[in-house]
């Protein structure tokens, strides 16, 4: 399968217990660096969803879809 890495930040959360977390429609989605690094490998054809979303004290506060369409394998 293919792999794609997504990357965040966040800025001035004003002090509070900030989070990020990450969903995905299909493939497998793994986290690195606290959340901040999402990377998903997909194993098959298909369009996907990608989420990004930030909460501070327990609370939506953004979110981020990215939209990732597979293509398959052209023939040999």
């Amino acid at each position: 399968g293919e792999t794609v890495t997504f990357l965040s930040r966040t800025e001035n959360t004003l002090g509070r217990d900030a989070k990020l977390t990450w969903t995905s429609t299909g493939g497998t989605l793994k986290t690195e660096e606290d959340g901040t690094v999402a990377r998903v490998t997909f194993d098959k054809p298909g369009t996907y969803s990608v989420d990004s979303i930030l909460t501070a004290d327990d609370r939506e506060v953004d979110r981020a879809t990215t939209v990732i369409t597979v293509s398959p394998l052209p023939p040999r």
